[in-house]
């Protein structure tokens, strides 16, 4: 009995940690729960539209910006500054499972070539953009994981990203900052398990 609620403990604790993004249960909307957080579109539901037509019958969304993108992968990449191109070995496990906990939640674009890709066009606010549509994004081949921010999309405008190995980053104001009711409750849970637990020690 003691060993099962030890075991109960850890699983409502480490669920219940699981940071600040929550996915719904169709996984087409994933929440930022942290104080003026956004919710943010998957990437599997504009993937190859155009940037211009990402919008179309989507009222209350919009582009996320260069700052929600900013935002987004300090979320997730919290040591990998968004502007910079960053290459790593297949055998830093640890950023190949945020990379991967990021395609689990934003959904995968494409598959090539034994690689995945979790990419998505954004409204850039760089002056060193022609156009103002950014890139960014994601992937994993057997040997390097890749995490870019900031892609020079070069000769593409709004109306020439269209491309089956991209989405398109929309994001909303979210309707709540507080943790989905799975979360409390397993929270809860632990918190119970610990005071039983304590109670038959004593």
């Amino acid at each position: 009995m003691r060993s099962l609620l030890v075991g109960l403990l850890f699983f409502g604790v480490v669920f219940s940690a699981n940071a600040v993004y929550t996915v719904n249960s169709t996984g087409t909307i994933i929440t930022d729960n942290s104080a003026g957080g956004l919710e943010w579109l998957a990437l599997t539901e504009t993937r190859g539209l155009a940037f211009n037509d990402a919008l179309t019958g989507r009222t209350g969304w919009r582009y996320a910006t260069y700052a929600d993108m900013t935002r987004l992968f300090n979320d997730y990449f919290s040591t990998v500054p968004f502007n910079q191109f960053n290459y790593y070995s297949g055998s830093d496990a640890l950023i190949t499972a945020t990379v991967q906990e990021f395609q689990s939640d934003f959904g995968i674009t494409t598959v090539f070539n034994q690689a995945t890709y979790s990419w998505g066009w954004y409204l850039s606010e760089s002056q060193s953009f022609p156009y103002p549509v950014g890139n960014a994004g994601v992937s994993i081949t057997p040997s390097l994981t890749q995490i870019i921010g900031q892609l020079d999309v070069g000769n593409y405008s709004q109306d020439t990203t269209q491309s089956t190995y991209n989405g398109t980053f929309l994001v909303r104001d979210a309707v709540s900052s507080v943790p989905e009711s799975a979360s409390i409750f397993l929270l809860a849970f632990g918190l119970l398990s610990l005071l039983g637990f304590a109670k038959q020690k004593s």
